[in-house]
C-alpha cells in the first residue's frame, strides 16, 4: 500500500514544516493544531519539530555493513593489491 502524499518527505512538505515552525516561533500563543491545519502539515510532525525532536541532517543507512572509515580502509587495501 502506498504512503499518503502527506507523509512523504517532499521538499514542499519540509518547507511547509519549516514555515510553520517559524510562524510558531513568531507567534508563541498560536495553537499547534490550528497552525498545522493552516500550513497543511501533520500536527505530530510539527509538534516534534517545535520540540526539537527532528533533525534535518541526513542519517547513515541503518543497514550499512561498514562504517565510512572501514570502507576507505578496504578501498585502500584493494588499491594496494592492484599495484602488486
Amino acid at each position: 500500500m502506498a504512503r499518503s502524499k502527506n507523509k512523504l518527505k517532499t521538499p514542499e512538505r519540509i518547507q511547509a514544516l519549516k514555515d510553520a515552525v517559524k510562524y510558531l516561533e513568531n507567534n508563541p500563543d498560536a495553537k499547534v493544531t490550528k497552525v498545522a491545519r493552516d500550513f497543511g502539515v501533520q500536527r505530530d510532525a510539527l509538534r516534534r519539530r517545535v520540540n526539537g525532536e527532528v533533525h534535518d541532517k541526513p542519517r547513515s543507512a541503518s543497514n550499512a555493513r561498514l562504517c565510512p572509515a572501514e570502507e576507505v580502509a578496504i578501498e585502500r587495501y584493494i588499491d594496494r593489491l592492484d599495484q602488486c
